[in-house]
């Protein structure tokens, strides 16, 4: 037998003639807003964690980056022969070349190869420059290439030694340096 209460719920009785209460189905305001409360919360604190992965992935190409010009000047000081480190806005890559035994020229230059994966070393940058070519953007230019002497030092392209740093701008404020002078490369 089935009767209503004064709260409007339904009620039975069972066979011991005690009467029970069948609370409806659904949700209270209360519950609602909590449960919006809660995701309010929870996306707040991931939307600064998806900004953080965008800057270390910036860090990790920036290791990268100097990775290669700190090879391509360390093969220049130890063969005695010349490396170039190049960028391409048409690949978006930095990659770095060798002289070739014959002919120190940059025209005859060979591609400097990892010496773990035997591979030409190179950073794909696309990935970080989605929307705008940074390195084309501060120096206006397509092709940007910095040279290693037979001594490691950094040149221009009339072989003298470099008067100024330079500046590969990456992505989030993360870029790598070459000191004018010393060669010395490091991640900003």
């Amino acid at each position: 037998m089935l009767s209503k209460n004064h709260s409007g719920r339904g009620c039975s009785h069972s066979r011991s003639g005690k009467m029970r209460v069948h609370a409806r189905a659904g949700f209270t305001l209360v519950e609602l807003v909590l449960v919006l409360l809660v995701a309010v919360i929870l996306s707040g604190l991931a939307i600064p964690s998806l900004s953080g992965l965008s800057r270390a992935k910036a860090n990790l190409t920036a290791t990268q980056v100097r990775s290669i010009f700190v090879y391509a000047q360390d093969w220049a000081a130890g063969t005695g022969r010349p490396t170039w480190v190049g960028y391409t806005s048409d690949t978006q890559t930095i990659s770095a070349f060798q002289a070739s035994a014959d002919n120190l020229a940059f025209a005859s230059r060979l591609a400097l190869q990892d010496p773990l994966s035997r591979s030409s070393m190179s950073v794909d940058l696309s990935d970080l420059f989605r929307k705008k070519d940074l390195i084309q953007a501060e120096y206006g230019v397509t092709r940007l290439t910095l040279k290693f002497d037979s001594t490691g030092t950094p040149v221009d392209s009339t072989d003298k030694p470099l008067e100024n740093d330079v500046l590969i701008p990456l992505a989030n404020g993360v870029g790598v340096r070459i000191r004018a002078g010393t060669g010395l490369v490091s991640i900003l």
